[in-house]
């Protein structure tokens, strides 16, 4: 639960959480380049909220949520500001004007973010998910498992558990099992999901 109440830089868990994502390489949405860590304290990477604060708010969801780091991802400035207060879904569909689909879903994987969640303006899905993800990020981090991922305060404040799938323990690079590269979701059930990889082995 300590994942909702990071909300500002100063907080060193929150620079932590930044660092992971900023270490595996996460790209900015619109060009595709990886977001250096070195920038991360400067005016050119800015923190965006995956789901916009003016969109949260005009929907009644609470800033105890909206503005924590679940829902933050470092971008250039330039793309923070072409996104603006738009809903997820609108946003995405203009940065398509710059980027393929595809390829913006892989660079949404590399923030550790589902695209069929911002795309359907699903925020309660988007935060169980991002935050099952953000924390098998961690226990790969620490060489440990995080405990109370099913507890009664995690579904009381999520609305569920937050349990890894083989979608959450793919790691930021947007691989399976260390070995195949994801080249596309390609749909699921509730206990499953297909993706279509390239076996990094032999390049099929």
């Amino acid at each position: 639960l300590r994942l909702l109440s990071l909300r500002t830089r100063n907080s060193a868990a929150y620079k932590g959480v930044m660092a992971l994502l900023l270490e595996a390489q996460s790209r900015d949405l619109m060009r595709g380049d990886p977001i250096e860590l070195t920038n991360f304290f400067h005016e050119s990477v800015d923190i965006h909220h995956v789901f916009p604060k003016a969109w949260c708010e005009k929907n009644g969801i609470h800033r105890d949520r909206y503005d924590s780091i679940i829902n933050k991802t470092p971008l250039t400035a330039q793309t923070n500001q072409s996104v603006g207060g738009k809903a997820p879904s609108a946003y995405l569909k203009g940065l398509e004007g710059h980027v393929q689909p595809h390829e913006l879903d892989t660079y949404l994987a590399t923030h550790l973010i589902a695209p069929a969640t911002m795309r359907a303006d699903d925020f309660d899905a988007f935060m169980i998910d991002r935050a099952t993800q953000l924390l098998t990020a961690i226990e790969g981090k620490m060489g440990r498992e995080i405990q109370g991922r099913d507890s009664e305060q995690v579904h009381e404040k999520f609305g569920g558990a937050l349990l890894p799938t083989v979608a959450a323990t793919a790691s930021v690079r947007g691989r399976l099992y260390d070995r195949y590269d994801i080249l596309e979701e390609l749909g699921g059930g509730a206990m499953a999901q297909a993706y279509r990889v390239k076996d990094t082995n032999n390049g099929r």
